[in-house]
């Protein structure tokens, strides 16, 4: 066999090699047996119920990858924890991670995840809606200041407040619901309302905890202080 015909031989053997190591396969992960999983975006778990579990389950084993390099990370990033957090799984559009191992998803099979989760998440988010204030005092239980926000100051707060859509935010430590601020609203036909403000930082507004803005922290800090 002449040289010519050796190199084609082995190049072609070489090419079988790499289309089978770079070609796309899926994620070798079960989660289908595991009774403890959670979700987390932006520091914040997401509560899912027992059916959207296991339609999360069943997407996220679903996800083909392609063994080279990644490109930058785009998207939101979820954090996926099975097994008392054993297990960390982190999902962008065009990056998964399992246990520190890192792949670039194949097709739009790690989007999917990314778009059911959001479908979730944005389903969450509540506006906090105070716009018929006429006014806030804010006190600060750390130093006992008070506030009083009215006029500008008060349309600043409550659109601060309202600026973005807030999403339900979970406790990992106790210290992190410790009050800080408490807001005594008063409204333009006369009722009124406390919303507090806790270390996390999160409010509680409509018997459950949000996240808040931090422009209007900011607003608050400069009346009263941290």
């Amino acid at each position: 066999m002449n040289k010519k015909k050796i190199c084609l031989l082995i190049g072609a053997v070489l090419i079988i090699i790499l289309i089978i190591l770079l070609r796309p396969r899926h994620i070798k992960v079960s989660l289908s047996d595991t009774d403890d999983l959670s979700v987390v975006r932006e520091g914040s778990e997401i509560s899912l119920t027992q059916n959207e579990k296991n339609q999360l389950i069943d997407i996220i084993e679903d996800i083909t990858v392609m063994p080279w390099l990644y490109p930058q990370s785009t998207g939101w990033t979820y954090r996926i924890f099975t097994d008392n957090r054993t297990n960390n799984i982190i999902i962008l559009n065009n990056k998964v991670t399992i246990n520190n191992i890192t792949y670039r998803p194949f097709g739009k099979s790690a989007a999917n995840v990314i778009d059911y989760l959001d479908n979730i998440y944005n389903k969450s988010l509540v506006t906090i809606n105070i716009a018929n204030a006429d006014s806030i005092t804010v006190t600060n239980q750390s130093n006992h200041k008070t506030a009083v926000f009215d006029g500008n100051k008060l349309k600043d707060l409550t659109d601060a407040l309202a600026f973005t859509p807030s999403h339900p935010v979970t406790f990992y430590n106790d210290a992190d619901s410790y009050v800080q601020y408490v807001l005594n609203i008063q409204y333009k036909d006369g009722s009124s309302e406390e919303l507090s403000i806790v270390k996390c930082p999160a409010i509680l507004y409509k018997n459950q905890y949000l996240s808040v803005d931090l422009y209007a922290l900011e607003l608050i800090q400069e009346e009263v202080g941290n």
